[in-house]
């Protein structure tokens, strides 16, 4: 018998190690979706308050609110940071603003349009302690959570560009906000590299020619301490 507990002790510990407990400790805020190379930024209003999503480990499910209710079950692959949402069911109901209808039914798309198919996603962690997730559907759509309420109006309009991508050396950064250092993570949230710049820019360059292929993340930071994550692909 005791072999048997070991064996089941240790698969459990693997399995913990694969998921970030941080996923089911917070509850996140949306901040923004990506549906098609085109990002909606989260609304804030009398009927749309706050987007969040929250996941309870002892059921593996989890649940969304916009003006509409989501819910379902989740499930890990162990070995990789991916998570896969299935038997999703969302309600039917109409926001009474447009606008909010509009982001409603963009949202639950990122989820059910992916549905069955793996994400991957990272959470990273800001000097003043907020955190920010960033889940990735295989069809290069994205969402960006965070783990404190942002109102839309705190919010400016950015604009990043980080080309080429895929990329196979050097990876160009341009941006309309003020460049404070940059960081790279992998899949698994480990930093691989960073740079911090004395004087705060709009564009920035870095090699990246030593890293090997696969899914990364580039997180700007702005001289506010505010963050921004792209998705970036090495070949």
């Amino acid at each position: 018998m005791k072999p048997i507990v070991l064996l089941a002790g240790l698969l459990c510990s693997v399995l913990a190690w694969c998921q970030d407990p941080q996923l089911f400790d917070n509850v996140w805020f949306n901040q923004s979706i990506t549906i098609d190379g085109t990002t909606y930024i989260t609304p804030s209003n009398t009927e749309i308050p706050f987007v969040k999503l929250l996941f309870d480990e002892s059921n593996m499910t989890f649940e969304t609110i916009v003006c509409n209710s989501g819910s379902g079950n989740i499930s890990f692959d162990m070995g990789n940071p991916d998570i896969i949402f299935f038997d999703i069911v969302v309600s039917l109901i109409t926001c009474q603003d447009g606008q909010n209808d509009l982001f409603d039914s963009n949202y639950f798309s990122f989820y059910l349009i992916n549905e069955t198919d793996p994400f991957t996603y990272i959470i990273t962690i800001k000097n003043n302690g907020d955190k920010t997730l960033v889940i990735n559907a295989a069809n290069g759509d994205q969402a960006i959570y965070g783990n404190q309420i942002l109102s839309i109006y705190e919010q400016d309009l950015v604009t990043i560009s980080i080309y080429p991508n895929p990329v196979v050396a050097e990876v160009q950064i341009d941006a309309n906000i003020a460049i404070h250092d940059i960081s790279v993570y992998g899949v698994l949230g480990q930093q691989i590299r960073h740079k911090l710049f004395a004087e705060p820019r709009s564009a920035a360059s870095l090699d990246l020619t030593s890293l090997k292929s696969g899914l990364y993340f580039v997180e700007l930071k702005d001289t506010k301490g505010r963050s921004y994550i792209e998705r970036l692909v090495k070949r």
